[in-house]
């Protein structure tokens, strides 16, 4: 897959005579190879099949009505935007609905519905899906079509959500393996009080094993993503005398395997990271992305998590913050450990392979995709640490992006005579 695309001249014998710059406008430009931009934005959007059909699998019937309502929102909003102006008529509907798709990945399935146990608030919930998607079609106007600009709009909708409805956007529910597709996901029964900053223990039994011991469809749960943030930031009060990364992994986490296969709260396209990763890898060896921004986003991230320091150990009056590469008292098994819930818990999986590597927001050279790879997964990693795991990478996308245009100016590409 190239790096740029290329607009074609219009067609020099048009059915019906046409203003050249309309017709320039609406037909499709090509890519090199003959792959056109619509073609190219389906075969993206036939990659997310994995982390979609994971979502419906674990949280049911519910995920599926979720996406169609984002799509169904933006499909709505394309058909307005693309009427007004030239602008409207520069905006790509096949990027509309794959943008569509990544958006309500991104987004908990127990939205999808007028309440939920423990809801914050007594309205209907639902309504904000097509919004949502009506949203995101005015932004892609906005940014005026393919290539306009170097901000993504996916993070853009999903962060102004989390300003909006942050507590909403919190997934508490998973279903139990004997109810996946076609259980409900929000009838579960009630979560267990705790005090302020207490942690309650977890069954360490792998999902997959687990056996249903209700007569509910759905189990309530913490999301790992909130265990390890209230770590992280210092905001965690210990039950015992105190509290160490040791223990909170061992006592206070779930399975790793929960959240590499799935069984965890989580949003729709981040419930398994092996069905992430396989859209990735589609993409990959389809040419949709370069293997250099993925790779290298992992890389800094993990140094990033290894290096910047964390409460290692948390007492009643005190925190004991540490780079996990020079503390002595925390092994390599335990360090890895704590790297791999930050990496499976958060949606940095996903913005790697599905967001961070598009052609109008990735630099255009090489060097250039390197040195933001590396920003972005440092960025990301620092976010997770010390602001929240479940949004950190999109907001890092963010602030990425917009030192591609320099990355762009400063590593020029290099002329071939």
């Amino acid at each position: 897959m190239t790096d740029a695309l290329v607009i074609s001249s219009p067609p020099s014998a048009p059915a019906a005579p046409q203003h050249p710059v309309f017709a320039a406008a609406r037909t499709p430009p090509p890519l090199h190879g003959d792959v056109g931009v619509r073609r190219f934005f389906i075969m993206n959007a036939s990659a997310t099949i994995f982390p979609l059909v994971a979502g419906i699998v674990l949280f049911g019937w519910r995920a599926a009505v979720t996406v169609a309502l984002v799509v169904a929102g933006a499909g709505i909003g394309l058909m307005v935007w693309r009427r007004i102006g030239l602008r409207g008529s520069r905006v790509s509907t096949a990027r509309g609905i794959w943008m569509a798709l990544l958006l309500a990945l991104a987004l908990p399935a127990h939205l999808a519905s007028y309440s939920y146990p423990e809801a914050p608030t007594s309205g209907w919930i639902w309504p904000m899906l097509p919004a949502a998607g009506l949203a995101l079609a005015f932004l892609l106007w906005l940014f005026a079509g393919l290539g306009s600009g170097r901000v993504h709009p996916v993070p853009v909708i999903y962060l102004l959500i989390v300003i909006c409805f942050q507590n909403m956007l919190i997934p508490h529910f998973v279903l139990h393996r004997q109810h996946i597709v076609t259980g409900n996901l929000i009838d579960a029964a009630p979560p267990q009080r705790l005090s302020p900053g207490e942690t309650a223990p977890v069954r360490k039994e792998p999902w997959t094993a687990f056996t249903l011991g209700a007569a509910r469809d759905a189990v309530y749960l913490s999301p790992a993503s909130e265990r390890l943030v209230t770590f992280t930031t210092g905001r965690q009060t210990p039950a015992r005398a105190a509290l160490s990364l040791e223990e909170l992994l061992r006592d206070y986490m779930p399975p790793l395997e929960d959240l590499i296969v799935g069984g965890q709260p989580t949003p729709i396209g981040v419930g398994s990271a092996v069905a992430v990763i396989m859209g990735g890898l589609f993409m990959l060896r389809r040419g949709l992305i370069d293997f250099r921004v993925p790779l290298l986003i992992f890389i800094a991230a993990i140094l990033a998590l290894i290096t910047l320091p964390i409460p290692v150990a948390v007492r009643e009056n005190t925190q004991y913050w540490q780079s996990l590469a020079l503390h002595k008292g925390v092994g390599w098994e335990v360090a890895t450990t704590f790297v791999s819930y930050e990496l499976m818990a958060g949606p940095l999986l996903f913005v790697a392979f599905y967001l961070a590597s598009a052609p109008g927001v990735r630099p255009l050279t090489r060097r250039g995709r390197t040195v933001y790879a590396l920003l972005l997964g440092v960025i990301a990693a620092a976010l997770q640490l010390y602001l929240d795991v479940s949004y950190g990478a999109y907001l890092a996308l963010l602030i990425a992006g917009l030192f591609t245009p320099l990355f762009d100016r400063v590593f020029k590409p290099r002329p071939l005579v």
